[in-house]
């Protein structure tokens, strides 16, 4: 009798045992190794702690007066655990309580340049991180003010001026092309439609450039001969005024010397039979 209860007794205690195991095996899903990870800390009562993101400019805790539209942001990214930003958030608005922002979205980057279309006013701006665990608190608010007197394209040309790198017109913060206004590169020509076209040779071989055939060279629109400069086809060479010349051959002369001699097919084979000959009288 005695057996028979100690059996019942230790069936209890392994049926208890695995029911118990089935629950906490049904809070971890297979499938979200992720979540898994989760829900254990959360019952171990770890969790991952927030990043932290501070501004740095502009404001850094003074109304910095931008001059331009153009308004680059700056910001510091710190975790508690060393993980890396995954994404951020930044919002400017004139409002200071955030009611319609410009919200933009980032990576890993810890910069941005953004245009103000409207300015002469104060703005504010804060951003926050996520270090792909979650999202951390928006930082503290910085303000700035905006000077349009000096409204500049991306490349820093001011507003209705050309760019002095690629000869663009800055229309309003858009760069356009617009040779009526800019003008055009040198060896170039401004066409009806305001793009540059360049000048080019009767091949099509651009002013000042050496053409595909050696060894013209296209000189305010004609081909001229220039070895120098483009060199000669394979079978030529340069001579000292500029232009290509056959190639010298190599004879035999009396005495086993090899000398350079420029002539016809017929005379180098007449200087060798003269060649020959004359070592056999020797």
């Amino acid at each position: 009798m005695k057996k028979v209860f100690l059996y019942i007794l230790v069936l209890t205690l392994i049926i208890n045992s695995a029911y118990a195991f089935v629950n906490i095996v049904s809070d971890y899903p297979l499938e979200d190794p992720q979540s898994s990870l989760v829900l254990l800390s959360q019952r171990e009562g770890l969790s991952n702690k927030a990043p932290v993101t501070t501004l740095n400019y502009p404001g850094d805790g003074f109304k910095q007066v931008v001059n331009g539209n153009l308004v680059e942001f700056s910001w510091s990214y710190s975790d508690p655990e060393n993980d890396e930003q995954k994404n951020y958030q930044l919002e400017i608005d004139s409002n200071i309580k955030f009611l319609t922002p410009l919200t933009y979205y980032g990576f890993m980057e810890t910069k941005r340049k953004v245009y103000i279309t409207e300015g002469n006013k104060d703005y504010y701006w804060r951003a926050r991180s996520n270090d792909g665990f979650g999202w951390g608190d928006f930082s503290q608010t910085s303000a700035f003010y905006v000077d349009l007197t000096k409204k500049i394209c991306s490349d820093g040309t001011p507003y209705y001026q050309c760019s002095n790198t690629d000869l663009k017109y800055c229309d309003q913060g858009i760069l356009i092309n617009d040779c009526t206004l800019c003008g055009c590169p040198a060896n170039s020509e401004c066409t009806p439609s305001g793009l540059c076209r360049e000048n080019t040779c009767s091949d099509d071989t651009a002013f000042g450039s050496c053409s595909a055939r050696k060894p013209n060279f296209c000189q305010n629109g004609n081909l001229v001969e220039v070895c120098s400069l483009c060199g000669c086809p394979a079978d030529q060479v340069c001579n000292n005024d500029g232009l290509c010349a056959a190639k010298v051959s190599v004879d035999f002369v009396s005495g086993g010397k090899l000398n350079p001699l420029k002539y016809s097919p017929a005379q180098r084979f007449f200087n060798f039979l003269k060649a020959l000959f004359f070592k056999q009288a020797l």
